[in-house]
C-alpha cells in the first residue's frame, strides 16, 4: 500500500467515526427502552403536578421537571454521565432553563421537558393525566 492510500483510509475512518459520534450524541446513545405502563402513568401524573406549579413558581417547576426528565431517561437506559452525549431535548431544556427568571425562556424549557415526557409516556397518557381520566387502551 502506498502512503497516499493509507492516508485516505485513515481520513475516511476519522470521518466515519466523527459521524457516528455526532449522531450518537444527538440521540443520547443507544435506543431508549420503553417504560412499563405503571411507570408511564406515574411519570405522566408527576408531570401534571409539576406543570401546575409553573404558574406560581416557574423556576422551581423547571428544576423539578429536570429531575423528572433525568429519572425517566435513567429508567429508559439513556447515557447521562457525560454532557456531550445527553439526549438533545434534555440539553435544550437545560439551555433554556438556565436563563434566570425570564418566564418565556423557562416556558420553552418546560416544552422541551414535556417532549421528553411525551416520548416516554405517550402524549395520550400525559393528556389523560392532565384531565384526570384513565388512559384509554
Amino acid at each position: 500500500m502506498s502512503v497516499i492510500t493509507i492516508a485516505v483510509v485513515i481520513v475516511v475512518l476519522l470521518i466515519v467515526t466523527g459521524i457516528y459520534v455526532a449522531v450518537r450524541g444527538r440521540t443520547g446513545g443507544a435506543r431508549l427502552q420503553d417504560l412499563s405502563d405503571d411507570s408511564r402513568r406515574r411519570y405522566a401524573e408527576q408531570w401534571r403536578v409539576i406543570e401546575t406549579r409553573f404558574i406560581d413558581h416557574p423556576r422551581e417547576a423547571v428544576r423539578e421537571a429536570d429531575q423528572l426528565a433525568v429519572a425517566i431517561l435513567n429508567e429508559r437506559g439513556a447515557e447521562l454521565h457525560n454532557d456531550r452525549v445527553l439526549p438533545r431535548p434534555l440539553r435544550d431544556a437545560r439551555r433554556f432553563g438556565d436563563a434566570g427568571d425570564r418566564t418565556d425562556r423557562l416556558h420553552r424549557s418546560m416544552q422541551h421537558y414535556q417532549a421528553i415526557v411525551d416520548d416516554a409516556c405517550g402524549k395520550d397518557v400525559r393528556e389523560a393525566a392532565e384531565h384526570g381520566r384513565p388512559e384509554i387502551a
